[in-house]
Formats: C-alpha cells, structure tokens, sequence
C-alpha cells in the first residue's frame, strides 16, 4: 500500500503508527517552573546514538490543537528531563498518565505513582521500577526543539515537534 500521510489513507486506524513495531515507550518526567511534575509515556520514542547517548521523542499540541503538551512546554522551560522506562507491571500507571490533564496536574499523582530524586536534574524518577536506581536516563542541556507546530495549524500542513537530547 502506498499513501502520502498529508493525503489520508482511508482506513480505521492510521497506518504511519504501525511502521515500527513494536515501539518502546519513553515515559518522561518533566517539571514546570513552579516544580509541578508532569510525567507522560510517548511511543514515538529511542535513543539513536549511543556516543554520545542521544534520545529522541515526539511531542504534538493537546488535542485542541491550540496548546503544546505541558512536556514540551515544561522542557523548553527548565531544560531538563528524565526517561523513565515502565515495566508490564505499571500498564495500568502508564494509560492512566496518558490522559490530557489541566496544567498544573500532576499525572503522577493520578496514576498514584511515587516518585525518587533524580541525581543529576530535577525532575523525578518514577517509584516502582524492577530497578528504580537504574531505571531512568536524565536530560539536561542541550536539548533541541527539532521542530514545533504552530497551535492552530493542522497535522497534514505542520510536521510534529520533538526533541533531540544529548545525555551527561
């Protein structure tokens, strides 16, 4: 099958999602300048490079289209950021803080996660992990916008935005 994404594809679910499976899930914490945590889980991520560690997710605008995601708006703002990667056993954790929360509302806290400090930066790790000392790679400068959607364009006529980290 071939389509152009801009043009539409017919079909029940978007094919573009299926083309790297199965993909690893980034759950990434971030806090706000007011240390309000956000954490969210982002299926468009990997790390492409291993010297230097280099780590690369996707971000879009909340579903409105009229405002970014508080992870790219808490990460352009501090700089810093930690992958958390979430076993089988926090599935449930993981859907609950994909949700579209108010900023300000910490989705650790809705999916009653703990949280363990980071050594490095400030955002949190995720309490729970099979090896909560190992389970997170932090982010701290630079991290690059790749490229950042104007909240009113849509999908088809704006690429996405996402950010490109070098790891310490």
């Amino acid at each position: 099958m071939f389509y152009e994404p801009s043009k539409g594809h017919g079909l029940k679910r978007d094919p573009f999602k299926n083309l790297v499976v199965p993909r690893p899930i980034g759950w990434i914490s971030s806090l706000d300048g007011q240390g309000v945590a956000n954490l969210a889980p982002f299926s468009f991520y990997n790390a492409i490079c291993l010297e230097p560690p280099i780590v690369v997710f996707g971000l879009d605008l909340k579903p409105d289209g009229k405002e970014v995601k508080d992870t790219l708006r808490n990460i352009e703002e501090t700089h810093e950021f930690v992958v958390n990667l979430p076993t089988w056993a926090q599935l449930d954790a993981v859907l609950k803080s994909a949700t579209h929360a108010p900023h300000g509302v910490s989705e650790f806290d809705l999916a009653g996660l703990g949280r363990l400090p980071s050594r490095l930066v400030k955002p949190p790790r995720v309490e729970g992990g099979l090896r909560p000392t190992s389970n997170a790679a932090t982010c701290r400068r630079p991290c690059y916008p790749a490229r950042r959607r104007t909240p009113g364009t849509s999908r088809s006529s704006a690429r996405s935005s996402g950010f490109i980290s070098t790891m310490p």
